[in-house]
């Protein structure tokens, strides 16, 4: 039986991820790095395997598996979407995948609004994403 090759691409801003299950290379501004190289290396395999698709899109910008746990759990605690950007998505700007581009796009804030459960209205990615440019603004985020 021939076996299907699993080929999978990512877009990150201007880190580019092409995966075709045992090799995977980055595209990291326009220079092909080797994953075991790459300038903010994805966590293993191994350590996603467990964590939910929400976890898993968020692993792309948050590497450390402890600081992406923090995470995880800040989202669980908040209630409104203002807490959404000013208590979590505010304290990840020191991240070098994380600047004030990247925190308006969908498939950022989506994973946040899945992993915070408590939220009950202003749930949409629209909402979101307004109360992060409110948050930008306000805190003169890099951009």
């Amino acid at each position: 039986m021939e076996e299907k090759e699993n080929h999978s691409y990512q877009n990150s801003g201007t880190i580019h991820q092409f995966n075709t299950g045992a090799h995977a290379t980055l595209i990291y501004h326009g220079t092909e790095t080797p994953v075991e190289n790459q300038p903010y290396p994805l966590p293993p395999e191994a350590d996603l395997s467990a964590c939910s698709d929400a976890e898993q899109a968020l692993a792309i910008y948050i590497t450390d598996a402890t600081r992406r746990a923090y995470v995880v759990k800040q989202l669980r605690q908040v209630v409104t979407a203002h807490d959404i950007a000013f208590r979590v998505v505010a304290a990840l700007e020191d991240l070098p995948t994380i600047d004030a581009r990247v925190v308006v796009k969908e498939r950022f804030i989506q994973p946040l609004i899945d992993l915070a459960v408590n939220v009950s209205q202003g749930r949409s990615v629209n909402n979101v994403r307004e109360q992060v440019n409110q948050m930008v603004h306000l805190y003169k985020w890099k951009k």
